[in-house]
């Protein structure tokens, strides 16, 4: 198999897992302020650009990486 071959049968294994579900990295789903090394994930969701947009918006407005994971802004 390819190397190429190989990276695509990855991406679609990536691509399969369903959010909550790990992947093969043991701290998968503790990633919660910054995406996953493996399968690029936050807390074992995928980062949807709306999310990335509030994220970026309230970081701008200075919270903390704490707050935006729990949700607060304040």
């Amino acid at each position: 198999m390819s190397l190429w071959e190989e990276m695509d049968k990855r991406q679609k294994w990536l691509d399969s897992l369903p959010d909550g579900v790990p992947c093969d990295h043991v701290g998968c789903l503790q990633h919660v302020s910054h995406p996953c090394e493996v399968c690029g994930r936050v807390a074992g969701r995928r980062l949807t650009q709306r999310a990335a947009d509030l994220r970026q918006r309230a970081r701008s407005r200075g919270a903390s990486d704490g707050q935006i994971s729990s949700g607060a802004s304040r």
